[in-house]
């Protein structure tokens, strides 16, 4: 058997600067790989670290939500004519939180003097099965609960110092003194000084200041030019007096109530009479007596 052997001409080797860009390219692959796996690593970590997080951010929110559904003593759903409902209680109503201000068994609707509404945007919703609420939701009404019950607190900070109120109780209120020209402090009632400052007397002259008076006393408009009651000083006191009249009076028979009678002598008869007095020792109308306090 013939065998036929042919010899062919191999190709060109490669040349030696074929050679090294080829180590070039291959040093800088491996030089990306490796910089690819660093990264890769990097990432992962990342990913895990945040992971982490979020486990952790669950866990706190879910023992806000806990905390917070505590604080807010939630009930659950309201049913009209069926929940009895507590001052200091929340519930819901129509996907909303209310807070109870007076016990009732109607619903906000029907009674909303009774509830107030947690968020005043209706931004908290029933959104988990588990607790009826989302945590993060039920604290931030709480907060703005706070927020609203110490704007509520700090209220009186809105009545200016020197304002003056009539109250149903033989006790000032926090914040008011009684207007019954007492001497105080300077210091003690500064923002009141600063009001009114000596206009119902200087005190001490230094120290003190008085207050005004108002005790049996009826208020009346300062006249500040109009006329009607001229003359009177800003914070002036006033006795009491009776307009300027006259009475005729004739005499015809018997006149009761007249004391005395005298004749004068001339062409004509002239008289006059005394009437027998009557009445109290003042004249007023009639009125119920109420605390003056002043706002310091």
């Amino acid at each position: 058997m013939a065998i036929n052997v042919q010899f062919t001409t191999p190709p060109d080797a490669p040349s030696s600067a074929d050679a090294a860009t080829f180590r070039t390219r291959s040093d800088a692959f491996v030089a990306w790989m490796a910089s690819f796996g660093v990264k890769l690593i990097q990432f992962v970590t990342q990913i895990n670290a945040t992971e982490q997080n979020i486990n952790e951010k669950e866990v706190s929110t879910n023992a806000a939500a806990a905390a917070a559904l505590s604080a807010a003593n939630f009930q659950g759903s309201f049913v009209a004519g069926v929940s009895s409902a507590v001052v200091g209680e929340s519930w819901e109503w129509q996907g909303l939180v209310y807070r109870v201000l007076e016990n009732t068994t109607e619903s906000p609707t029907e009674s909303p003097l009774s509830w107030i509404a947690m968020n005043d945007a209706g931004s908290i919703h029933y959104d988990n099965q588990t607790s009826g609420l989302s945590a993060t939701k039920v604290k931030a009404a709480l907060d703005e609960l706070s927020a609203e019950k110490a704007n509520l607190s700090d209220l009186s900070l809105a009545i200016p110092a020197g304002t003056v109120c009539y109250f149903a109780q033989s006790t000032p209120p926090g914040g008011w003194i009684k207007a019954n020209g007492a001497l105080v402090s300077r210091t003690a009632y500064a923002a009141l000084f600063a009001a009114i400052g000596t206009t119902f007397g200087a005190g001490d002259g230094s120290t003190t200041f008085k207050l005004p008076d108002l005790r049996g006393e009826f208020l009346r408009g300062w006249d500040d030019g109009r006329g009607v009651d001229s003359g009177r000083a800003f914070g002036s006191s006033q006795s009491g007096d009776i307009q300027s009249h006259s009475h005729n009076l004739g005499l015809y028979g018997n006149v009761p109530a007249v004391t005395s009678v005298a004749a004068s002598s001339g062409s004509s008869l002239g008289a006059w009479a005394t009437t027998t007095s009557s009445g109290g020792s003042e004249t007023r109308p009639r009125n119920i007596a109420m605390l003056a306090c002043i706002k310091y």
